[in-house]
């Protein structure tokens, strides 16, 4: 299956002119944003007004296009209505990659004290605050696995179970898909809990045993976005060479580098396809 395949094609449709010309309307204050990201791109705003019409999905962005300020968007857009969702959970990469995206984000947007970070108790106060008004939790999947395993404790776990979350953002969710990660998403949403991903990384390896297989078989073995298909469709994808022809994200600069040649290795290689 080709990459296009995976993307529905209804949902990853062209935004319509009336679409189009609501994005030009639309500024950074619309989506309590500000600083650095009072201006939102055109491609930005248009990922937003994708995501609206579904209820679970992922969009493709390359690095460097805005994904924090996407989130960010996603966290506070409520629509036509302009009435964001009540409880949103965003769940990004590692504790330093979540500390970047909380920093980010308190910068750059007018949240206030709406914003919230998971490993404030256990640097802080450790004390799980009650459901007062609007939040936007930040987390890391690491430490949500921990919280609801019991490892962090009954309030780490609290801070996750104590409301019903409206909307949860998986930046990165290509890492949602591992082994786990998925479930404890399930844990967390109701029927009406909207579950938007944001990814970098579409395209998964193989691994060892589907390479070891393939070698037994002598078959070739293809990068594939299927393992997001649980996720849902993809509702909107831009490449880097889109936004490179629009000095929207810095051009690529590429380095050619050697690998091991040893005769195990060239097997290994020779059953990946090209774009491995």
């Amino acid at each position: 299956m080709s990459h296009a395949e995976t993307c529905d094609a209804a949902a990853n449709r062209p935004l319509t002119e009336d679409e189009l010309c609501e994005s030009r309307m639309l500024t950074g204050a619309d989506f309590q944003l500000c600083g650095a990201w009072a201006t939102p791109y055109p491609h930005q705003m248009e990922c937003v007004l994708a995501a609206r019409k579904i209820q679970e999905g992922y969009a493709e962005l390359p690095c460097g296009s805005g994904k924090s300020g996407i989130v960010a968007m996603i966290a506070n857009d409520g629509g036509n209505e302009r009435d964001p969702p009540r409880s949103v959970l965003v769940v990004g990469g590692g504790r330093s990659a979540s500390v970047q995206l909380f920093e980010e984000v308190r910068r750059n947007t007018t949240l206030g004290q709406a914003l919230t970070f998971a490993f404030a108790a256990e640097t802080k106060a450790r004390r799980v605050p009650e459901v007062r008004g609007r939040e936007v939790m930040i987390t890391s999947y690491h430490h949500l696995s921990a919280a609801l395993k019991g490892n962090g404790g009954f309030h780490s776990a609290r801070k996750y179970t104590r409301r019903s979350w409206d909307l949860i953002i998986l930046d990165e969710c290509h890492q949602a898909m591992a082994d786990g990660a998925w479930a404890n998403i399930q844990l967390l949403r109701s029927p009406q809990t909207a579950v938007i991903g944001l990814t970098g990384t579409p395209f998964r390896t193989p691994t060892p045993e589907e390479l070891r297989t393939a070698l037994s078989t002598d078959t070739i073995l293809e990068q594939n976005s299927r393992f997001l298909n649980k996720l849902g469709p993809c509702f909107y994808s831009v490449t880097a060479k889109e936004l490179e022809s629009k000095n929207l994200i810095a051009r690529v600069k590429y380095n050619f580098v050697t690998v091991p040649q040893g005769s195990d290795m060239y097997e290994s290689y020779e059953h990946l396809s090209k774009t491995e």
